[in-house]
């Protein structure tokens, strides 16, 4: 909109800046303003003058960035909306596994995470040795429905 009033302004100043067929109006350099963002010309307006040139180059320009950064945030926001809905699916999965890791620990050593944590705090154990010991009484591969005895409600096999 900017450059409907720069280029009135310089039709006004020296009509000669601008090839034009009738008296053109304002409403004749919005057009023509908006036709420049996309690189077009219009046969009711042209420029011929070198400011008119400048002014055109620049509408041209600053027009084709503003629609390049209209493209790029609709194409960044559906991949940010993608990448979110990924996200959510991973943190589901992974508190699913979580849950299914603390089934395990009750069935195996009869008490809650918590309280094992607790235990081997108490015992001076470092989180590194419960890792590995936690690993080595896993099987390789086990399903949620073996570890928890229920199924349906739970997801798909997976493989530590």
């Amino acid at each position: 909109m900017a450059f409907t009033f720069i280029n009135w302004a310089v039709f006004l100043i020296d009509p000669a800046q601008f090839s034009y067929t009738g008296h053109p109006n304002l409403w004749a350099f919005a057009y023509y303003s908006a036709t420049a963002v996309y690189f077009g010309e219009i046969d009711i307006v042209s420029p011929v003058g070198d400011v008119a040139i400048v002014a055109k180059l620049l509408n041209d320009v600053i027009g084709g960035v503003g629609v390049l950064t209209v493209v790029l945030s609709i194409f960044m926001g559906y991949r940010s909306t993608r990448l979110d809905s990924s996200s959510v699916d991973s943190i589901q999965l992974l508190n699913d596994k979580a849950y299914d890791i603390e089934e395990i620990a009750i069935e195996s050593a009869w008490m809650s995470l918590e309280e094992l944590e607790e235990r081997l705090l108490s015992a001076s154990w470092e989180l590194f040795g419960v890792m590995h010991w936690i690993l080595a009484k896993t099987p390789r591969q086990w399903t949620v429905e073996a570890a928890s005895g229920r199924g349906e409600d739970r997801p798909a096999p997976y493989t530590l």
